[in-house]
């Protein structure tokens, strides 16, 4: 037995041009309008589902919510935005939960990919919660924080997060893949 939540609820990535304004770099960041505007979806596998609604959480504003109940694959929700500096910040309001039963894994989490001019994947930044047999590991190009537990507001600039992954080269980000994603297996 599995279960994988992932809930995002605000999402944005900034770059503060002066300090009046700030450029939104993120198509519908607050998911007020449909999925299809600005996002890709895709899911693989079973007992997965993937929910837009202003019912996930008290606040009356819409959600997005991932599960995974039971089966195997994964579900997400994506897009790539280009970064024109690592000055840029990012900000999430997320909610993750991930646990197994024997031998069987899950993850639910917000993915930060950073790519290169060729959308190359160069390193990751893992925002969620990973059930105990999950394989996922933090290393020189995966930073991996920890997000289990109720709403929480994440915060940061590029350029401070990226020194937490030395074998990736900052210099060449060009883009950040932003995913929401459950997956599971072994189930």
């Amino acid at each position: 037995m599995h279960r994988a939540i992932a809930v995002l609820a605000f999402l944005t990535c900034f770059v503060l041009p002066s300090l009046a304004s700030e450029l939104e770099l993120v198509s519908n960041g607050e998911f007020e309008a449909a999925l299809s505007v600005g996002w890709e979806q895709g899911v693989s596998g079973t007992a997965l589902s993937v929910e837009h609604a202003f019912t996930i959480h008290p606040d009356f504003d819409y959600e997005v919510r991932l599960s995974s109940a039971n089966g195997n694959g994964s579900a997400r929700v994506w897009q790539t935005v280009a970064l024109p500096s690592l000055n840029a910040g990012f900000s999430a309001d997320l909610s993750s939960l991930a646990y197994d039963g024997g031998g069987a894994w899950c993850a639910a989490a917000l993915t930060l990919t950073y790519l290169d001019d060729a959308s190359t994947p160069l390193g990751t930044t893992v925002l969620g919660s990973t059930s105990a047999a999950c394989p996922w590991v933090g290393g020189p190009t995966q930073h991996i924080i920890d997000t289990t537990g109720d709403w929480q507001s994440y915060w940061f600039k590029f350029s401070d997060e990226l020194v937490n992954l030395p074998g990736l080269d900052a210099d060449e980000v060009r883009e950040v893949e932003i995913t929401l994603l459950v997956t599971a297996a072994n189930c």
